[in-house]
């Protein structure tokens, strides 16, 4: 029968043998960052052969360029000449209309989530004038009717 002792010598032991494999790991942790240096140590001493840098002119900062300024004002002359009882297709906004017609560039799912935010956004209305699409859930954006 187990008494409260037992319990505890059994708890001792447990604790002592996982404190015996955090050692045993620690060590290894110290074996491979002494490695780590030692290689360090070689390729800032020189004895491995170094690739030189190609000379060139003075070095420019990359900038990101944005290749399509016209994808907003794409996409809102594409809802201007959509039918109003249909809801809008983004796969044929972008592989049909965008890159199809005019030759947008980018990756299509760049373009996918770019036709997204513009849609979701012309479904909000600003102080000045009403939203153009309505949104359904589970249907998709529809073109707002002109009453």
């Amino acid at each position: 029968m187990a008494t409260a002792l037992d319990h505890f010598q059994n708890t001792t032991a447990r604790l002592l043998e996982r404190l015996r494999e955090l050692d045993r790991e620690a060590q290894e942790v110290r074996e491979l960052l002494d490695a780590n240096e030692r290689t360090m140590k070689l390729l800032g001493s020189g004895s491995l052969p170094r690739v030189p840098q190609p000379a060139s002119g003075p070095h420019k900062p990359q900038v990101r360029t944005v290749q399509n300024h016209n994808i907003t004002a794409l996409v809102r002359e594409y809802i201007d000449n959509y039918a109003e009882d249909a809801a809008l297709n983004v796969t044929s906004i972008v592989r049909d209309y965008l890159i199809g017609q005019h030759g947008a560039k980018g990756k299509y799912r760049s373009l996918y989530a770019a036709v997204c935010v513009i849609l979701k956004k012309e479904t909000q209305s600003n102080q000045s004038k009403s939203a153009r699409l309505d949104y359904v859930k589970g249907a998709g954006f529809f073109k707002r009717r002109q009453d």
